[in-house]
């Protein structure tokens, strides 16, 4: 019997239905609308999907800036390790010079501790 049919029965005062069997059918009624919506309990998913969604923009957030002055977002890529996480201002004052350019300093990555030989500036299209 469908969800309709259902309410009808319980809404018509001619039916032969007595409260208590109103109420049953009711009952069954609101399980089965709720089961056709499958409406969360309230603060369950709703609240767990808002959490990720924060989380996902602080991570992008964290992706878009430099990992040594936060003000930048990050244009260079480390070699060889291959990490974009520094601007090219960072670079500098850090002391990685360019591919070609000699690079005697011991300068290691920030995210891996990998010695780093050059970088190369990365350009978004």
């Amino acid at each position: 019997m469908g969800v309709a049919s259902l309410m009808e029965m319980c809404e018509n005062p001619n039916s032969d239905l007595d409260n208590h069997e109103r109420k049953q059918i009711n009952t069954i009624t609101m399980e089965k609308l709720l089961h056709l919506v499958s409406l969360p309990e309230v603060g369950d998913d709703i609240q767990g999907n808002t959490e990720e969604r924060q989380v996902e923009a602080e991570e992008r957030q964290m992706e878009a800036e430099c990992v040594m002055c936060s003000d930048e977002t990050p244009d260079t890529v480390l070699v060889p390790c291959g990490h974009l996480a520094l601007c090219s201002g960072c670079c500098d004052r850090m002391g990685i010079k360019e591919r070609g350019a000699r690079n005697w300093s011991a300068v290691r990555c920030p995210l891996c501790r990998t010695a780093v030989e050059y970088r190369i500036k990365v350009f978004k299209a």
